[in-house]
């Protein structure tokens, strides 16, 4: 089996808290934004589908399509609210899905942007960043 926890490369021997090495010291802000300083690639992508309601029929999950893949954080999230608004499967114009209440945004994972709406009676459109593996 596993050594302990204690025993584990980098744990702290006697319960004490494992120390950072590297990057800002602890308490202090970095004055660049991580999508300043951000070196990976990121990815667009977009999935509309209907989601299981027990009165519509159900097809499956739907599939996810790639709408680019960027240098920076900052580009992929720009590109990303474009694909949303501008490229949505809803028949709404851009500015008709701005003024809705129920869009959904989170950037809460490292900055990237989630961004997704459920209308009633339609399907759920759902656009997200991601970074691109091995970046």
């Amino acid at each position: 089996m596993a050594a302990s926890t204690a025993q584990r490369k980098g744990a702290p021997k006697s319960g004490g808290v494992a120390k950072r090495s590297g990057g800002p010291k602890a308490g202090t802000k970095s004055k660049k934004k991580a999508s300043d300083t951000d070196a990976t690639s990121c990815v667009v992508s977009s999935l509309e589908e209907w989601v299981p309601d027990g009165f519509h029929s159900y097809q499956g999950p739907g599939e996810r399509a790639v709408h680019g893949v960027y240098a920076s954080l900052a580009a992929a999230n720009r590109a990303a609210r474009d694909v949303f608004f501008k490229k949505n499967p809803l028949g709404l114009d851009a500015e008709e899905l701005k003024e809705r209440r129920d869009i959904f945004e989170d950037e809460r994972r490292g900055g990237m942007l989630h961004i997704s709406v459920h209308p009633a009676d339609s399907p759920r459109w759902e656009v997200r960043v991601e970074r691109v593996a091995g970046s």
